[in-house]
């Protein structure tokens, strides 16, 4: 039977953040900074950058559940498995 592998890219990006008064005005502008396409996974407001990942992913199938754990490329991950 084969099954259907979701994949995403491990890479994240680091953006700037202008240091503004209090946590909230920092988080508020780093999501406002956000590139398109990425998602926030962590700010560090100490050096004023926030780390992003993409949003991007796509489907690789394979015939063997067993495949599921090596079929991702150097750069990617595995998010989920399903049967097709």
């Amino acid at each position: 039977m084969p099954y259907i592998v979701m994949l995403r890219p491990t890479a994240t990006i680091e953006f700037e953040v202008p240091e503004r008064d209090g946590l909230d005005y920092f988080n508020e502008d780093a999501a406002r900074l956000l590139p398109e396409g990425h998602e926030l996974i962590d700010i560090d407001r100490k050096r004023g950058v926030a780390i992003a990942r993409s949003t991007e992913t796509k489907a690789v199938t394979v015939d063997r559940i067993e495949d599921a754990f090596t079929c991702a490329p150097e750069g990617w991950q595995a998010l989920s498995v399903r049967p097709a």
